[in-house]
């Protein structure tokens, strides 16, 4: 890194804060501290305060610093989310173009095999005699809704290997 050793940056801030602690912390002392103690007892209060206040400021800054840290990585995280809505013009991208491809298949297959497969289903209606003379006879009807029933098996075996051996599955 190219800053000085021991340098970094905030570090005059945080002399700063320590200062000021050490002043507030100077006022209670004033307040609570009688006068009339021996030289013995001002020395062993003085190292009872140390130990407490190192104690006690290592728990807090520790604490005070991973909250701010908690709560830094949250709002970060949520400025990154509403940069990335905002590129995408206010839209966010549920799913790849692989995965729409895999659902596409999917769906046309379905459709065929429904569309070929109730006319076979239920041959004698009308509607099924007047949809296969359209969709070309019952031989062209049988060979789409193998093409769907094999479009569909296809693609679900692809699936589950995509999903299994894929990072993003």
């Amino acid at each position: 890194m190219s800053q000085e050793a021991g340098k970094g940056p905030g570090r005059e801030d945080l002399r700063s804060v320590v200062e000021e602690a050490s002043a507030s912390l100077a006022g209670i002392l004033e307040k609570e501290v009688p006068s009339d103690l021996t030289p013995e007892q001002k020395e062993r209060l003085r190292a009872l305060l140390l130990s407490t206040l190192h104690r006690e400021a290592d728990q807090g800054v520790r604490r005070v610093c991973r909250s701010f840290l908690e709560e830094e990585h949250r709002r970060m995280k949520a400025l990154r989310k509403k940069a990335a809505k905002e590129e995408a013009g206010g839209f966010v991208e549920r799913l790849s173009l692989h995965l729409r491809a895999q659902h596409l298949v999917l769906f046309t297959s379905c459709i065929l095999l429904i569309v070929t497969g109730l006319p076979i289903k239920f041959h004698e209606a009308a509607f099924s005699k007047w949809f296969m003379d359209v969709m070309g006879g019952p031989s062209v009807t049988g060979v789409l809704h193998r093409i769907g029933a094999v479009l569909l098996t296809a693609v679900g075996g692809y699936h589950i290997f995509y999903t299994v051996f894929s990072g993003t599955g």
